[in-house]
Protein backbone atom coordinates (compact mmCIF):
# COMPACT_ATOMS: atom_id res chain seq x y z
CA UNK A 1 0.00 0.00 0.00
CA UNK A 2 1.34 3.41 -0.94
CA UNK A 3 1.63 6.00 1.81
CA UNK A 4 2.23 9.71 1.67
CA UNK A 5 5.18 10.78 3.78
CA UNK A 6 4.65 13.79 6.03
CA UNK A 7 6.61 16.75 7.26
CA UNK A 8 7.47 16.00 10.89
CA UNK A 9 10.35 18.28 11.82
CA UNK A 10 9.23 21.71 13.03
CA UNK A 11 12.67 23.12 13.81
CA UNK A 12 14.91 22.34 10.86
CA UNK A 13 16.72 24.69 8.48
CA UNK A 14 15.35 25.53 5.01
CA UNK A 15 15.04 22.85 2.34
CA UNK A 16 17.95 22.38 -0.02
CA UNK A 17 17.05 20.03 -2.88
CA UNK A 18 20.04 18.29 -4.40
CA UNK A 19 20.35 16.34 -7.61
CA UNK A 20 21.67 12.97 -6.51
CA UNK A 21 20.73 10.36 -3.96
CA UNK A 22 22.73 10.05 -0.77
CA UNK A 23 22.93 6.46 0.50
CA UNK A 24 21.83 6.07 4.11
CA UNK A 25 24.87 6.32 6.35
CA UNK A 26 26.88 8.41 3.88
CA UNK A 27 28.92 11.21 5.37
CA UNK A 28 28.12 14.66 4.03
CA UNK A 29 28.19 18.15 5.52
CA UNK A 30 24.49 18.73 6.22
CA UNK A 31 22.93 20.46 9.18
CA UNK A 32 23.15 17.81 11.95
CA UNK A 33 19.52 18.13 13.09
CA UNK A 34 18.21 17.76 9.53
CA UNK A 35 20.20 14.62 8.85
CA UNK A 36 19.21 13.05 12.15
CA UNK A 37 15.52 13.73 11.47
CA UNK A 38 15.54 12.52 7.86
CA UNK A 39 17.59 9.44 8.76
CA UNK A 40 15.40 8.62 11.77
CA UNK A 41 12.31 8.99 9.58
CA UNK A 42 13.87 6.62 7.06
CA UNK A 43 14.73 4.18 9.85
CA UNK A 44 11.06 4.24 10.98
CA UNK A 45 9.76 4.06 7.38
CA UNK A 46 12.21 1.81 5.49
CA UNK A 47 12.38 1.40 1.74
CA UNK A 48 13.27 4.94 0.76
CA UNK A 49 16.50 6.69 -0.16
CA UNK A 50 17.92 9.81 1.44
CA UNK A 51 17.90 12.09 -1.62
CA UNK A 52 19.24 15.17 0.15
CA UNK A 53 19.96 16.04 3.74
CA UNK A 54 16.27 16.83 4.22
CA UNK A 55 14.37 14.63 1.76
CA UNK A 56 13.54 10.93 1.65
CA UNK A 57 12.05 9.53 -1.56
CA UNK A 58 10.33 6.18 -2.06
CA UNK A 59 10.03 3.97 -5.17
CA UNK A 60 6.26 4.56 -5.29
CA UNK A 61 6.78 8.30 -5.89
CA UNK A 62 5.95 9.52 -2.40
CA UNK A 63 8.32 11.64 -0.38
CA UNK A 64 9.09 13.09 3.04
CA UNK A 65 10.57 16.56 3.42
CA UNK A 66 12.08 17.55 6.77
CA UNK A 67 11.86 21.34 7.04
CA UNK A 68 9.92 23.74 9.23
CA UNK A 69 6.21 23.67 8.43
CA UNK A 70 6.05 27.44 8.17
CA UNK A 71 8.68 27.56 5.41
CA UNK A 72 6.72 25.47 2.92
CA UNK A 73 5.44 27.30 -0.14
CA UNK A 74 4.96 26.84 -3.87
CA UNK A 75 8.74 27.02 -4.33
CA UNK A 76 9.08 23.60 -2.64
CA UNK A 77 6.95 21.90 -5.31
CA UNK A 78 9.33 20.69 -8.01
CA UNK A 79 8.15 20.08 -11.55
CA UNK A 80 6.55 16.65 -12.07
CA UNK A 81 4.95 16.49 -8.59
CA UNK A 82 1.41 16.64 -7.27
CA UNK A 83 2.10 18.65 -4.09
CA UNK A 84 -0.11 18.96 -1.03
CA UNK A 85 -0.06 21.19 2.05
CA UNK A 86 -1.96 20.69 5.31
CA UNK A 87 -2.93 24.37 5.50
CA UNK A 88 -4.52 26.81 3.06
CA UNK A 89 -2.39 29.06 0.85
CA UNK A 90 0.36 26.45 0.33
CA UNK A 91 1.56 26.45 3.95
CA UNK A 92 1.83 23.84 6.67
CA UNK A 93 3.20 20.33 6.36
CA UNK A 94 4.16 19.33 2.84
CA UNK A 95 3.94 16.03 0.98
CA UNK A 96 3.88 15.01 -2.66
CA UNK A 97 3.34 12.14 -5.07
CA UNK A 98 4.72 11.52 -8.53
CA UNK A 99 3.91 9.19 -11.36
CA UNK A 100 1.88 8.88 -14.52
CA UNK A 101 -1.14 6.67 -15.15
CA UNK A 102 -1.30 5.63 -11.48
CA UNK A 103 -3.65 6.06 -8.54
CA UNK A 104 -2.14 6.86 -5.16
CA UNK A 105 -4.06 6.37 -1.90
CA UNK A 106 -3.73 9.34 0.45
CA UNK A 107 -3.74 9.50 4.23
CA UNK A 108 -3.07 13.15 4.95
CA UNK A 109 -4.93 16.39 5.43
CA UNK A 110 -4.91 18.47 2.24
CA UNK A 111 -6.07 22.07 2.42
CA UNK A 112 -4.17 23.31 -0.64
CA UNK A 113 -2.42 21.65 -3.58
CA UNK A 114 -0.60 22.23 -6.85
CA UNK A 115 -0.63 19.80 -9.76
CA UNK A 116 2.83 20.81 -10.96
CA UNK A 117 2.87 18.10 -13.63
CA UNK A 118 2.42 18.11 -17.38
CA UNK A 119 -0.65 15.85 -17.09
CA UNK A 120 -4.06 16.07 -15.43
CA UNK A 121 -4.85 14.72 -11.96
CA UNK A 122 -8.13 13.64 -10.37
CA UNK A 123 -8.57 14.24 -6.63
CA UNK A 124 -11.17 12.05 -4.87
CA UNK A 125 -13.18 13.33 -1.90
CA UNK A 126 -12.96 11.99 1.67
CA UNK A 127 -15.32 9.06 0.95
CA UNK A 128 -13.99 8.39 -2.57
CA UNK A 129 -17.55 8.86 -3.88
CA UNK A 130 -16.83 11.86 -6.10
CA UNK A 131 -13.83 13.53 -7.67
CA UNK A 132 -12.64 16.63 -9.45
CA UNK A 133 -10.27 16.70 -12.41
CA UNK A 134 -7.47 19.28 -12.41
CA UNK A 135 -5.49 20.15 -15.53
CA UNK A 136 -1.70 20.31 -15.65
CA UNK A 137 -0.50 23.26 -13.61
CA UNK A 138 -3.77 23.76 -11.72
CA UNK A 139 -3.46 24.82 -8.11
CA UNK A 140 -6.00 25.43 -5.40
CA UNK A 141 -5.16 27.50 -2.33
CA UNK A 142 -8.17 26.32 -0.33
CA UNK A 143 -10.11 23.05 -0.61
CA UNK A 144 -13.66 22.45 0.61
CA UNK A 145 -14.11 20.30 3.71
CA UNK A 146 -15.21 17.27 1.65
CA UNK A 147 -11.79 17.12 0.01
CA UNK A 148 -9.57 17.90 3.01
CA UNK A 149 -9.03 14.20 3.82
CA UNK A 150 -8.90 12.92 0.23
CA UNK A 151 -9.06 9.18 -0.27
CA UNK A 152 -6.77 9.14 -3.31
CA UNK A 153 -5.36 11.02 -6.25
CA UNK A 154 -5.24 9.64 -9.79
CA UNK A 155 -2.25 10.90 -11.76
CA UNK A 156 -3.24 10.80 -15.40
CA UNK A 157 -0.84 9.93 -18.19
CA UNK A 158 -2.46 12.54 -20.43
CA UNK A 159 -3.97 15.99 -20.57
CA UNK A 160 -7.39 14.82 -19.40
CA UNK A 161 -8.58 12.63 -16.55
Amino acid sequence: MTRIRFLLAPTLAALAIGAGAIPVGATTAPAPAATATAQSYLRDHPGGVLRTDHEVVYPDGSGFVAVPADTMSLSECSSGRFCMWTSASYTGSFSYVTGSGVTKPLSTTVKSFWNNRGQAARLYNNAATSSTCYAAGDKKSSLTVGYQQPAKVQLSAGASC
